[in-house]
C-alpha cells in the first residue's frame, strides 16, 4: 500500500511540475531616442562649504556698492553668479532651485524660479549669523568685496 501512496504522489508532482514555465526576468526597456533629463524628486544637495570673503574668487564685474536687496530681485542665476560668486549651497526642490551664500556675519539666501528658458531670483531671505536682525546691504558688500591678499 505505501508503495502505491508513493508511486501516485511521485506521479502527481511529475503532472503538477508539467504545468510550471520557467521565465526569465523581465528586463527595463529604455527607449533611447526619447531621453530627457528628469529632476529627481528628492532635494539635490550640489555642494555645502561655508567660505571667507578671503576665499572667494576675484569678481569678473565691477563692485556695485550699496546694492540694495530688492535689486536682486528678477536677476538671472548667471547675473548672481558673476555678482556674488558661485553659492556655498545649493538645492534643487522642482519647481524651484535655492542658493545660499554665507560671510562671517550674515547668510544670504535666494529662490530661482524658472520662466521660459531662464531661471530667476523670485524671494530673498536674509539673516545674521548670530539671530540678530541682518544689514541687508552690509551682508551684499561683504559677499561682494574682493578676496584680500597677503
Amino acid at each position: 500500500m505505501n508503495q502505491i501512496v508513493s508511486a501516485a504522489t511521485g506521479l502527481v508532482c511529475l503532472i503538477l511540475s508539467a504545468c510550471v514555465t520557467k521565465t526569465d526576468p523581465i528586463s527595463p526597456v529604455v527607449d533611447k531616442s526619447k531621453s530627457r533629463e528628469v529632476s529627481p524628486s528628492v532635494p539635490v544637495i550640489v555642494k555645502h562649504r561655508q567660505i571667507d570673503s578671503a576665499e572667494r574668487p576675484p569678481k569678473t564685474t565691477a563692485h556695485t556698492p550699496n546694492l540694495a536687496p530688492g535689486e536682486l530681485l528678477g536677476m538671472t542665476t548667471s547675473e548672481i553668479t558673476l555678482l556674488l560668486g558661485d553659492p556655498v549651497f545649493v538645492r534643487r526642490d522642482p519647481p524651484g532651485e535655492f542658493w545660499r551664500y554665507r560671510t562671517k556675519r550674515c547668510i544670504l539666501e535666494l529662490y530661482f524660479y524658472r520662466r521660459d528658458s531662464e531661471w530667476y531670483v523670485n524671494h530673498i531671505e536674509m539673516r545674521h549669523r548670530n539671530e540678530q536682525a541682518a544689514d541687508k546691504s552690509g551682508c551684499i558688500a561683504l559677499l561682494q568685496e574682493p578676496p584680500r591678499r597677503g
